[in-house]
C-alpha cells in the first residue's frame, strides 16, 4: 500500500497485510512526503518512510519493522518500532516509548448487515500497546442512530407520546392536533387507560416538509452544510450525538457542547468557518467531561468591522480540571488562517483551559500564500507555470498563536503547529506531555516583529513546574529579509521539565536559528538573561540537536531513558522518588542521588 502524503491525512484502523510505502520517491519528479500520523493499524509488511521528514506512529503493530526517513520520528505504543536513538548533529531521532499512558481511539461509524448505523465511540484506556481493530478487543459505547422499535406505527406513535402531558385526554388531544396541524402521517392512537400503551390506527396523511416525526428517537444527528447553525445547536442541546456530512458550514453562531460524553464527528474534511463575530467555531463549555471532537477543519473567516477574534476552538475554563478517567479528546482536527482569503484573522487557533484534555493529531496552520484578490496578476511558479495564489504578508492572514495551553494534565500525540505571528505553542499548566511536536516558524516576519521579541517555536511558561515532549522539530524559511531567532525551544530550567530529542532545522532562505534550546537563568545563580544551549542551524550547518534536553549527564539521563519504557502506572506508583532522582542539575547531582538511593531502597 502506497500513501504518500504530508500534513492532515492521517492513517486509522486499518490491517495492512503487505508493505506500507510511505513516499513516492521515483514515480514522479516529487517524493510526496513531508510528514505524517498514524495511529491503530496492523502492518503486516515492512513499513518505508522513505524521504518522510518526520512521522508520529501509536499504537501500530509493525511486523517486519521499518526503514527510511529523515529527521524526527516518535513510536507510542507500537511493538516492532526501532529502539530509540539519541545522535547529535544532522542525523535522524527515533523517539521509542513503550506504551501509551492514556488514549482513545477516535469514534467511527459502523454498518450493520441490515442498513442500520451504529456511532461506535472507544472508551479510554491506559498503558496500551499495539491495535484494536475489532469491536471486542477494547471496551466501546455503541450508540445507534435510530431506535430499531419494527413498525412504523410503533414509531410515530412512540414520537407522539414523548414529551406530552400526564393527562390521558390532554396527551390524545394534542398528539392529533399537532399530527394534523402539521401535516404528518397522523395515526388514530386511542390511549388504553388500564394498560397505558397505544393502539395504533394509520391514517396516511401526506408528509410536511422538514418535518421529522422521529426526531424524540434519534440519538445522533446527521448534519448537512445546509442546515442551520441554530440547528445544529439545538440538536446538541438535546444531548445528541453530532455527525457533520462533507460540507462547508459557515457558522453565525459557536457550536457549543455542553453534554457529558457528547461527541462531534465530522466526515469528509467537514468544513467549519467561524462566525464572522469573533466567536469560536466549536466551544465546549467548563465541566463536562468525556467530549469528542473529530475530524474537522475549521476556517477563520473575514471578521466583521471592528471585531477582533479570540480563537477557533475554546475548551472548557480554567478552573475546571477535567477528570483523569473521562478526558476531553480531539482527533484529526485541522485548522487554517488564510488560504481562501487573506483578511482572514484569529487570535489563537485552540485554547485549552480545562485540565485532562487529549489531542490525537492536530494541524494548526496559518497561511504562507493566499487566494489572488480580484484583478490582481497571478505570479509565475516556473517560466511556463502561474500561480493563483499569492504569498502571505505579515498583515495578512492574522494570528498569534496556534495553540495554548492552560490546563493541567493536557497531553497531545501528534502535534504540528506552523506560521504564526508570535509564539506558535505556549504552555502554562502543570503536567503536560507531549509526544511528538513539528513546527515551521513564519515565512513573512522581520528580526524586529519576531526575532527581537523572543518568540519561538515552543514555549513553557517559566512558572511550570512539571513538563515532558518527546521528539521536538523547529524549522526556518525566512523568505524576505534575515532574521536570527534567538532559540528554537523555551523551557524552564528545571529537573522536573523533560526535553527528549530536540532539534532545529534550517530549511531554505535568510538567517536561522541560533539555539536549540534556551532559558531564563538557572535558580541558583539570579541569572535572568537567555541561556542558549545548543549550536546554530543556518545554511552552513543546517541542523543541531540536543537528544536530552538541558539535562546533564549521567543518571538524569537514565531515568529519562528508563521513563519512556516505564507504564503509567508505574509512573504514578514511583513518581515521587523519580522526581526527586531527577534533582540533579550540576551543583545537586551527588546529593540528590544518594538521597533517591536512600528512598528507592
Amino acid at each position: 500500500m502506497r500513501w504518500a502524503v504530508s500534513q492532515a491525512a492521517p492513517l486509522r484502523r486499518l490491517h495492512i497485510k503487505n508493505q506500507l510505502r510511505l513516499h513516492h520517491c521515483g514515480f514522479g519528479p516529487s517524493c510526496m512526503a513531508s510528514g505524517g500520523f498514524m495511529a491503530n493499524l496492523v502492518v503486516g509488511g515492512k513499513v518505508d518512510f522513505g524521504s518522510q521528514q518526520q512521522w508520529f506512529t501509536r499504537n501500530v503493530e509493525l511486523k517486519q519493522g521499518v526503514e527510511g526517513g529523515a529527521w524526527n520520528f516518535v513510536f507510542v505504543g507500537s511493538p516492532g518500532a526501532p529502539a530509540s536513538s539519541f545522535q547529535k548533529g544532522d542525523h535522524k531521532a527515533i523517539s521509542n516509548i513503550s506504551r501509551t499512558p492514556v488514549i482513545a481511539e477516535k469514534p467511527f461509524i459502523t454498518i450493520d448487515p441490515d442498513g442500520r448505523y451504529t456511532l461506535q465511540i472507544p472508551k479510554v484506556q491506559n498503558n496500551t500497546v499495539g491495535a484494536t481493530l475489532r469491536l471486542t478487543d477494547a471496551p466501546v459505547q455503541s450508540v445507534p442512530f435510530e431506535e430499531a422499535l419494527g413498525s412504523i406505527e410503533e414509531v410515530v406513535c412512540k414520537t407522539m407520546k414523548a414529551g406530552e402531558s400526564d393527562n390521558p385526554l390532554e396527551k390524545e388531544f394534542n398528539m392529533m392536533k399537532r399530527a394534523v396541524g402539521a401535516g404528518v402521517p397522523a395515526f388514530d392512537c386511542r390511549l388504553e387507560s388500564i394498560v397505558g400503551s397505544f393502539q395504533c390506527k394509520a391514517l396516511l396523511l401526506p408528509w410536511k416538509q422538514g418535518f421529522d416525526p422521529f426526531a424524540a428517537l434519534y440519538e445522533v444527528y446527521v448534519a448537512r452544510e445546509s442546515d442551520a447553525t441554530a440547528k445544529i445547536q439545538d440538536k446538541l442541546d438535546a444531548a445528541l450525538h453530532v455527525v457533520l456530512t462533507p460540507g462547508i458550514y459557515n457558522l453565525t453562531k459557536s457550536l457549543v457542547l455542553s453534554q457529558p460524553g457528547q461527541t462531534l464527528l465530522g466526515l469528509g474534511m467537514a468544513t467549519l468557518m467561524s462566525p464572522s463575530d469573533g466567536s469560536p467555531c466549536v466551544r465546549v463549555a467548563g465541566n463536562v467531561p468525556g467530549v469528542r471532537l473529530a475530524g474537522m477543519m475549521l476556517g477563520a473567516s473575514v471578521p466583521a468591522a471592528g471585531i477582533k477574534p479570540g480563537s477557533l476552538i475554546e475548551w472548557g475554563t480554567i478552573v475546571d480540571e477535567g477528570q483523569f478517567d473521562d478526558p476531553g479528546l480531539l482527533f484529526d482536527i485541522f485548522a487554517r488562517v488564510g488560504g481562501d482569503a487573506a483578511e482572514a484573522e484569529t487570535g489563537t487557533v485552540l485554547k485549552i483551559n480545562s485540565g485532562n484534555v487529549i489531542g490525537d493529531h492536530l494541524w494548526l496552520w496559518r497561511a504562507d500564500h493566499a487566494k489572488l484578490k480580484p484583478g490582481e496578476a497571478p505570479g509565475w511558479l516556473s517560466p511556463t507555470k502561474r500561480s493563483q495564489y499569492h504569498v502571505v504578508q505579515s498583515s495578512e492572514a492574522k494570528a498569534q498563536h496556534g495553540l495554548e495551553v492552560f490546563g493541567n494534565d493536557v497531553v497531545m500525540y501528534g502535534l504540528q503547529v506552523e506560521h504564526f505571528l508570535q509564539d506558535q505553542t505556549i504552555w502554562y499548566g502543570e503536567r503536560g506531555r507531549t509526544f511528538f511536536y513539528q513546527c515551521e516558524l513564519p515565512y513573512d516576519v522581520t528580526q524586529t516583529s519576531f526575532a527581537d521579541k523572543g518568540y519561538a517555536g515552543y514555549k513553557v511558561n517559566d512558572s511550570v513546574m512539571n513538563h515532558t515532549t518527546y521528539g521536538v522539530g523547529v524549522y526556518s524559511f525566512f523568505r524576505d529579509v534575515q532574521v536570527l531567532v534567538p532559540t528554537a525551544v523555551v523551557v524552564p530550567n528545571k529537573p522536573t521539565v523533560h526535553m527528549v530529542n530536540v532539534f532545529s532545522r534550517f530549511l531554505d532562505g535568510y538567517g536561522g536559528i541560533q539555539s536549540v534550546m534556551g532559558y531564563f537563568g538557572d535558580g541558583l545563580s539570579g541569572q535572568h538573561d537567555l541561556v542558549k544551549e545548543g549550536t546554530p542551524a543556518l545554511k552552513s550547518s543546517p541542523t543541531d540537536r540536543l537528544p536530552f534536553g538541558l539535562a546533564s549527564e549521567g543518571r538524569e539521563i537514565q531515568d529519562l531513558i528508563s521513563e519512556m519504557n516505564q507504564s503509567r502506572s508505574n509512573e504514578d506508583r514511583s513518581g515521587a522518588v523519580r522526581s526527586m532522582c531527577l534533582l540533579p542539575r550540576k551543583v545537586w547531582a551527588l546529593l540528590s542521588c544518594l538521597l533517591c538511593s536512600c528512598l528507592w531502597y
